[in-house]
């Protein structure tokens, strides 16, 4: 039986983020907008990130409608559908807006910044147990101390629900506080290091329950409510390499607090789960963006992830006499990316600009479950028109 949580504070504000988009709307039928529309498809060479290398093909249609009521307010709706031809029950919509108010000048030594968006994906009926809404705010402030130096504080709050799930409870809320400061140094070389704080509150099993219940005789532990806390640290560097090249390189260290403390029902880390983006570790990226070649824009880029997962309760066969039993895992994953992207823009004059571009991913991941060691290359091809 699931657990059932009452309606939070993340629920009333995404209500609430619904309505003042309409009335912003409403404020101004002369206020400047974007267009943007797009379509973008091309084959997968490992759509489940996992040893079974399925493949699959995939077309995306996607429209967003940019409107600005104000000079400080920017309103971004969008829609997009994808289309997977094997693997159909995956095809989905997704919807989503988001409002941005930044009520300060650019004169001004200090700045205030305020977002808040939601998302809203619904799959086919046969997966529709993983259809899924989120909502995100942020509101920061920031001072420039000096013409190379900027300040920055703040919060964010990122809400996940998942409404027609029949497990456990996979619902959470995620907590951050942040302070960055950015550096201009000799010119051109651009330094900002981010640390912060955070914490996640779900529902999970009791880690220290002994389990003694075979699979299929419900929950095999106690189900509690709490939360993960962590901390992270995060810089980046960027600089141009000559006029028609730049270069920027970020790193990331983020650390759980109390990991023994939690323990997840079912696969965790798979496909498309709740908690496959919830892990501990670093990971160092590269990205390189040239406009050299004429009328061309190519970007490059490279990037390493160690990630370790939450322990989770997970069913399996023991081979050594073909039954199901329960066990824990706590998978540990070395995921390597390498990609390139060629873009085209033809510009329209007024009426616009079409930007037809080329992407090759090619992907590679070490895990301590050697059903998730995998390999898989991505081809796309995009075509975006922006008025």
């Amino acid at each position: 039986m699931p657990l059932v949580r009452a309606p939070r504070i993340p629920t009333l504000l995404s209500l609430s983020f619904v309505s003042v988009c309409l009335l912003l709307l409403a404020v101004s039928a002369r206020a400047d907008y974007d267009i943007v529309a797009g379509v973008n498809g091309g084959y997968i060479g490992n759509l489940y990130l996992d040893s079974n290398d399925v493949e699959d093909s995939y077309s995306t249609t996607q429209a967003s409608f940019k409107y600005y009521p104000l000079s400080q307010i920017e309103i971004d709706l969008t829609g997009a559908y994808t289309y997977y031809s094997k693997k159909f029950d995956l095809s989905n919509f997704l919807y989503s807006g988001k409002i941005t108010f930044i009520p300060t000048s650019e004169e001004s030594p200090f700045s205030v910044y305020l977002s808040g968006a939601y998302d809203n994906v619904q799959y086919r009926e046969k997966r529709e147990d993983i259809d899924n809404n989120n909502s995100r705010w942020i509101a920061s402030i920031g001072y420039r101390l000096s013409p190379v130096v900027n300040l920055r504080a703040g919060s964010r709050l990122t809400a996940t629900r998942y409404p027609n799930s029949e497990d456990i409870d996979a619902d959470h809320e995620k907590y951050e506080l942040f302070a960055g400061i950015n550096l201009s140094l000799f010119g051109s070389n651009s330094v900002d290091i981010e640390a912060g704080l955070g914490r996640i509150d779900f529902v999970f099993l009791d880690p220290d329950t002994e389990i003694v219940k075979p699979p299929g005789f419900g929950l095999p532990a106690e189900i509690l409510e709490g939360n993960l806390r962590l901390y992270y640290i995060s810089p980046r560097f960027s600089r141009p390499l000559g006029s028609r090249t730049g270069l920027s390189i970020s790193y990331t260290y983020r650390q759980f607090t109390n990991p023994d403390e939690v323990l997840i029902f079912g696969f965790a880390t798979e496909f498309l789960s709740p908690w496959a983006s919830i892990y501990e570790g670093s990971s160092v990226t590269v990205k390189l963006k040239s406009y050299m070649i004429p009328r061309m824009v190519v970007t490059t880029g490279a990037g390493y992830w160690d990630k370790t997962y939450l322990t989770a309760l997970e069913e399996w066969i023991n081979p050594a006499y073909g039954g199901k039993e329960w066990r824990r895992s706590k998978r540990q994953d070395y995921f390597t990316r390498l990609y390139i992207s060629l873009q085209r823009p033809v510009s329209f004059g007024m009426s616009g600009m079409l930007k037809p571009t080329v992407t090759v991913d090619y992907s590679h991941n070490n895990s301590s479950d050697e059903g998730y060691d995998y390999s898989g290359t991505t081809v796309s091809v995009a075509i975006v028109y922006r008025r």
